[in-house]
């Protein structure tokens, strides 16, 4: 997932809560069952709550407002597997 605050990859296997943040506020990701979504964010809208759950490769999900990105990255049979590395 990409952020003001950086870029950041975590594994799909291990399920968890990442707080991401963006100029508008908090934006809460979930990973869960091999799929990652956004449950809540800091958007007027939300319609970035809205999306389905991502899980295959080159997969993505963006809230424009507070400049959240959260993409799969890897194959779209097998994500990269890679966990809590930020840049």
């Amino acid at each position: 997932m990409e952020s003001p605050e950086g870029s950041y990859r975590y594994s799909l296997s291990v399920d968890r809560q990442v707080i991401v943040h963006g100029p508008l506020g908090e934006t809460l990701i979930e990973i869960h069952d091999g799929e990652a979504r956004i449950l809540d964010s800091a958007c007027p809208t939300k319609s970035c709550t809205h999306q389905s759950p991502i899980d295959s490769g080159n997969d993505w999900i963006a809230c424009l407002p507070n400049q959240v990105l959260l993409t799969i990255v890897g194959s779209e049979s097998q994500p990269t597997e890679v966990d809590d590395v930020a840049n």
